[in-house]
């Protein structure tokens, strides 16, 4: 799917919004974690409108988590970044973004490199708490 070339309706990302939760939730449920949710892995069909989550290469089962690169840097979790002990939660912190993409036709983190991504959720989110 590129939202870079399509303008979605209020209504038309809610749709995509529940269908991508729904798929993330039906993963969730059965013990595993996609670790790599970004717009390129979303299957817009055009046919009935339905999305459909695909490439599960980086995904896992609950007792696999752990590994330290996961998540496209757009789409990474702040518990990623820190390299924090993760679970399914990540997928839904990148369902966020990847909505937010749709909606607004622009990343909501476009960083280039992990630094600059932490000043991304800085000037977005405010202060990182020093524990982290």
């Amino acid at each position: 799917m590129n939202s870079q070339s399509h303008h979605f309706s209020e209504s038309e990302v809610g749709r995509m919004a529940v269908m991508m939760f729904r798929a993330i939730e039906y993963c969730h449920a059965n013990g595993i974690a996609h670790r790599d949710l970004k717009l390129d892995n979303w299957l817009f069909e055009k046919n009935n409108g339905e999305l459909k989550l695909i490439d599960f290469g980086s995904s896992c089962e609950n007792y696999k988590l752990g590994f330290s690169y996961v998540q496209s840097r757009m789409y990474r979790a702040p518990e990623i970044v820190f390299e924090c002990p993760y679970e399914h939660p990540m997928d839904i912190w990148s369902v966020g973004c990847i909505l937010f993409e749709i909606a607004n036709n622009t990343p909501l983190f476009p960083a280039q490199d992990q630094n600059e991504l932490l000043e991304f959720f800085t000037i977005t989110l405010g202060e990182i708490p020093i524990h982290l």
